[in-house]
């Protein structure tokens, strides 16, 4: 097969010289069109990319080889210390990154020590929060701190 095409592409050659003679630079285009696709059509030399490649074996979710997305918390929880010998006003509040207010977690008084409130991952209106990311701002006394919730899901 691969000897007919290069007696073609020599006829083809030929037929070249005659028109380039000929000074008929639209048949010359011509010709090197057809050549072209001649020779990319029926050469073997290059790969056509059909998509991926299949994946072998099953996708499960307990196969141990294969990645998984891991599962979000059924519940968040927010750690802060209160300072000082007297009790003061603690305040966190939840904001996506457009520092829109999502939800008001906390906001009353807590005597000095060290605490840890669990919520439900509802916002405001009682609706889920979506996974993404957050940030907490806590107002603690006169202090203003924030930290960061990363709320998305994760390749395990």
């Amino acid at each position: 097969m691969a000897g007919l095409f290069k007696y073609l592409f020599e006829i083809f050659g030929i037929y070249l010289i005659i028109i380039s003679y000929m000074k008929n630079i639209p048949a010359i285009f011509i010709f090197c069109l057809i050549a072209n696709v001649l020779l990319s059509c029926f050469s073997k030399n290059h790969d056509i990319y059909t998509g991926p490649p299949p994946r072998e074996g099953p996708l499960v979710d307990n196969d141990p080889g294969g990645y998984r997305l891991s599962k979000l918390p059924d519940s968040l929880f927010v750690e802060f210390i209160v300072s000082g010998d007297q009790p003061c006003p603690v305040k966190v509040s939840l904001h996506n990154l457009g520092t829109r207010l999502v939800r008001s977690i906390i906001d009353t008084t807590y005597s000095p020590g060290s605490y840890k409130i669990t919520w439900d991952k509802l916002d405001s209106n009682g609706v889920r929060i979506r996974p993404a990311l957050y940030y907490y701002q806590y107002k603690i006394c006169d202090s203003v701190y924030t930290q960061r919730l990363d709320f998305r899901y994760h390749w395990e």
